[in-house]
């Protein structure tokens, strides 16, 4: 009998294996595929520079990090550079090193810059539903592509292709006219990496912007307002969209998408109509669960440092405005209904994706009853 069982599950992994295999067949040949083509001697400079960064456990960048680079995707041919891609060297992992790409011309579809990284640096499907779920709110975000990377035509598997921070986000997502702002996070990967306290280095950090403008009064006082949040001063969010912030809190909260929200992660976007600041999703993940239920749970007992990274992310939901918006948001999007209204319309791709996934990872599987669970913890710990 029990022999029986152990060749009854024999076949049935090999039959399992089969069907997996000529599934990958199927769907790989339908991912887009990158073709990077990179020297020999520049090759070399990037394993050095990679080496370096797996000694020091953190990649350190400099202006100098760049290589040249012939880029083809779907019908364009151009030449750009390239350099590794991340901070932790979770992203230098084997054959499976994450690039930032700088193009001399723009691809047909608008794109110049953007990042090539292993999805498990995005937590897989977790980022690309993240993604998607912002979109749908009108909460600007990253374009994400699952594509295949080959590198001097050698294949180095399937790839997130993530779109950086330029006018072409603001366009693509038909939101006004604006720029994008973040905190330049060299300074804290420094202190981080030797294990130092980090707090209060967002007073430190410089601001940078991305997008196309000759508004220089626009761009001054969006610095200002961000200003504002970097030094944590009293009434700094009345120049937030509070319905945008608290959207994006709740949409945050849903996907435990936590690891969005440090300041070393958040980007925002001005709006040069309605002159408000309004928060961008990027890098959700790893998750980080601190925050479940849902953040509001714990605002009347959290204590923190005022600069620590916690205390700032909180100190947006003690403004009435957008406390008042973040629970409108967490009722409307943690409903049963919403939720499977989202899916019904995305699920073959993720399907799809999924597939392309496990041809590297085979035991991967994205489970789409995470958000559900998360909705019924939330709307259970609501207030009436």
């Amino acid at each position: 009998m029990l022999k029986k069982l152990i060749l009854t599950v024999l076949l049935l992994t090999i039959l399992s294996f089969i069907l997996w295999h000529f599934t990958y067949r199927s769907y790989n040949r339908n991912l887009d595929r990158v073709y990077l083509t990179i020297d020999s001697k520049s090759l070399k400079k990037l394993n050095k520079f990679r080496d370096i960064a797996t000694e020091k456990g953190v990649l350190q960048r400099n202006k100098n990090d760049f290589v040249n680079v012939n880029v083809q995707y779907l019908d364009d041919s151009c030449s750009g550079k390239i350099r590794l891609k991340g901070d932790w060297v979770d992203h230098l992992k084997d054959n499976k090193w994450s690039f930032r790409v700088k193009l001399n011309t723009k691809l047909s579809d608008g794109l110049s810059t953007f990042s090539l990284q292993n999805p498990s640096t995005r937590g897989y499907l977790d980022g690309y539903v993240y993604q998607k779920l912002l979109e749908k709110n009108d909460i600007l975000s990253n374009e994400i592509r699952f594509v295949e990377v080959f590198v001097n035509k050698k294949s180095w598997g399937v790839y997130i292709l993530e779109e950086h921070l330029s006018q072409r986000m603001m366009s693509a997502q038909n939101k006004p006219a604006g720029i994008i702002l973040k905190f330049d996070d060299s300074e804290y990967f420094k202190v981080a990496s030797k294990k130092q306290s980090t707090i209060g280095l967002i007073k430190k950090a410089k601001i940078k912007t991305y997008g196309l403008s000759n508004d220089s009064s626009q761009i001054e006082r969006a610095k200002k307002i961000l200003l504002n949040y970097q030094f944590q001063v009293d009434d700094l969010y009345s120049n937030f969209d509070s319905k945008a912030t608290g959207l994006y809190y709740a949409l945050c909260d849903l996907t435990i998408a936590y690891h969005a929200m440090g300041w070393i992660n958040l980007r925002f976007y001005y709006n040069f109509n309605t002159k408000k600041m309004e928060p961008v999703g990027y890098d959700a993940y790893p998750a980080i669960d601190w925050g479940k239920p849902y953040l509001g749970a714990e605002l009347e007992n959290f204590q923190e440092k005022k600069f620590d990274t916690k205390s700032i992310i909180y100190s947006a939901l003690k403004d009435s405005s957008i406390k008042h918006e973040y629970y409108e948001a967490l009722n409307q999007i943690t409903d049963s209904l919403y939720i499977q209204k989202f899916f019904d319309e995305e699920i073959e791709l993720i399907n799809y994706y999924e597939t392309q996934i496990q041809t590297e990872n085979y035991f991967y599987n994205y489970d789409k009853n995470v958000i559900f669970d998360n909705a019924r913890a939330i709307r259970s710990n609501l207030p009436n």
